[in-house]
């Protein structure tokens, strides 16, 4: 009697172990009309990031609102901690977070969301419907003759037209005729304030906020995010190498200098970082140098 062999051979998954995920290993509850809200809202990438993350920190351990660290945001969306940083006030300003202090979470009042499908768009939208809803719904009441009605339903798409008229269908024919309105005064940027990004925890809030302060003073204002970035990492730097943050930043306000530096001198050790060390107005007792 012949028998037949099975052999089995190896699936082809590129190396790679293969997941099936299950909510069995945990879900996120949250309202379809939140969930539609955040879908329909308009945001960037960055802030539908940051907004879905919230969610997952709070919604998903079944709370309305959690503190939720700037480092488990990055770690969630890949984003750097100062752009979580940013993004989030941004989503608090337009009233789809709401913040108390440290604790963070969604806005569930969705009709107060500050955002272009919630205000001047929708607005404008709605407005240019109901116009035109209106207008078409009057020569249908009213008794005109037939030639009224023709030019007065022209004269509404025409001046419709007018309204959503874009760069994309002025003609050669028309350009010199649709002329935008140049404004004599250029729109004044937004300064940057590097106040409103969140510093580390090892970092002295008031050392911080007086190195910033000192640079407005100068004349020479920390303009930029990265450069907020940039000398956060060498604070880092310093702190690891045994040298207290506090003491750069005072070194370089009592001597003038523009940027932040490494110390020149031996590090100290069992450095506290809490500590405000400012350089002394006074002469110590019993100093004769």
């Amino acid at each position: 009697m012949n028998t037949a062999e099975i052999l089995q051979f190896p699936s082809d998954t590129g190396g790679q172990e293969r997941r099936v995920v299950d909510t069995d290993n945990g879900y996120t509850r949250i309202a379809n009309e939140l969930l539609e809200a955040v879908i329909g809202s308009g945001l960037t990438q960055n802030q539908l990031l940051i907004t879905l993350a919230i969610i997952r920190k709070t919604y998903g351990y079944n709370k309305t609102a959690d503190w939720v660290g700037n480092a488990q945001l990055s770690e969630l969306t890949g984003l750097p901690e100062t752009r979580c940083s940013t993004e989030r006030n941004k989503l608090v300003k337009m009233n789809i977070l709401t913040l108390s202090g440290r604790v963070v979470g969604i806005n569930k009042e969705i009709s107060s969301w500050q955002t272009k499908f919630n205000g001047i768009g929708k607005s404008f939208t709605e407005s240019v419907k109901k116009t035109f809803t209106e207008s078409v719904n009057l020569t249908e009441s009213v008794n005109f003759t037939e030639p009224v009605k023709k030019t007065f339903t022209e004269s509404v798409k025409g001046n419709l037209q007018n309204l959503l008229n874009t760069k994309d269908n002025i003609t050669k024919d028309n350009k010199d005729i649709i002329k935008t309105p140049i404004s004599p005064f250029k729109p004044k940027a937004k300064s940057f304030d590097p106040l409103s990004i969140s510093i580390p925890e090892w970092l002295n809030a008031d050392a911080w906020k007086d190195w910033v302060n000192n640079r407005a003073e100068t004349k020479k204002p920390i303009k930029t995010e990265r450069a907020v970035s940039m000398a956060f990492k060498l604070l880092k730097e310093c702190l690891d190498e045994g040298y207290n943050p506090t003491d750069v930043i005072n070194a370089s306000i009592a001597n003038g200098w523009q940027g932040l530096f490494k110390p020149k001198f031996p590090a100290r050790k069992n450095v506290t970082v809490t500590q405000v060390n400012k350089p002394m107005n006074h002469i110590p007792e019993g100093f004769t140098g």
